[in-house]
């Protein structure tokens, strides 16, 4: 048994299930990729974009063109390449089968950055189109996880989902203007979904004013987006079009928090 076995096997007593990961897929895939995501101290001012899926993108999809820098996640990667927009990045970090068919086809030129956990199928469509594949890995609050992580390599913590990770994963690029699409808190999406969620999880919120139908989990997760905004000043981030995310955004006061670590070398 060799060391990276080893440290799965003193995995056990944590609740893999309800994470939604397998600890071996962590430990294949980074064996498996050699390509890993590195952080750069660097800043630009460049216009970037970040990409979700969020129904609002159907109304700004246009507006993403101009930008030279995209950062797709989800199906956002599908839904701009079907209308001629190729991103430049492309972030993945959901562990479960089906979000392979969200990807699309595998773009020439694109850097794919995926997590750790994701599924051993996402790995293979991306190796089959000869893609560019950059690894890192999530910070869970489980410790032990750590452990399975091989050293040098770079874990990112905060953002848990994929929209806010996506941010933190443009800003460690170096990005510091970031408008931001598709981002919206309600849970339903641009285009199909492979595995939308129940209608029934959603109830109306109101948010600063507004009644949103949204989940508290996704109100916790904007939360955590908006928190890990301002610990970052140096970042201008713009919100486009209309959901609960952008009307957090005009209407909320930062506020003053620590600089916490946005990536820790393991």
């Amino acid at each position: 048994m060799d060391i990276l076995e080893r440290q799965v096997v003193a995995t056990t007593k944590i609740d893999w299930k309800r994470l939604g990961v397998d600890p071996k897929i962590i430990v294949e895939n980074s064996e498996r990729i050699r390509g890993r995501f590195i952080p750069t101290a660097e800043l630009s001012d460049e216009p970037v974009a970040v990409v979700a899926y969020g129904p609002s993108l159907r109304a700004t999809w246009r507006d993403i063109e101009k930008f030279n820098t995209i950062f797709t996640c989800s199906g956002a990667h599908k839904f701009l390449v079907d209308r001629g927009i190729t991103p430049t990045h492309h972030v993945e970090s959901d562990p479960r089968g089906h979000k392979i068919a969200m990807l699309g086809e595998p773009q020439p030129g694109v850097e794919y950055l995926i997590a750790s956990v994701c599924h051993s199928n996402y790995f293979d469509k991306l190796e089959a189109a000869e893609s560019k594949i950059l690894l890192w890995h999530i910070l869970f609050d489980e410790d032990e996880i750590f452990d399975l992580y091989p050293r040098g390599d770079w874990v990112i913590c905060g953002g848990n989902t994929i929209g806010p990770r996506t941010v933190k994963i443009a800003r460690l690029h170096g990005y510091t203007n970031i408008h931001i699409f598709g981002l919206d808190g309600s849970g339903k999406h641009a285009g199909p979904h492979t595995n939308p969620p129940p209608l029934d999880w959603y109830n109306p919120t109101t948010v600063a004013g507004r009644e949103f139908e949204t989940t508290m989990n996704l109100l916790w997760q904007a939360q955590g987006l908006f928190d890990d905004l301002d610990r970052t000043p140096e970042v201008k981030a713009t919100f486009h079009g209309d959901g609960m995310y952008q009307h957090m955004a005009k209407t909320r006061t930062p506020k003053k928090l620590e600089r916490w670590p946005m990536a820790i070398q393991k």
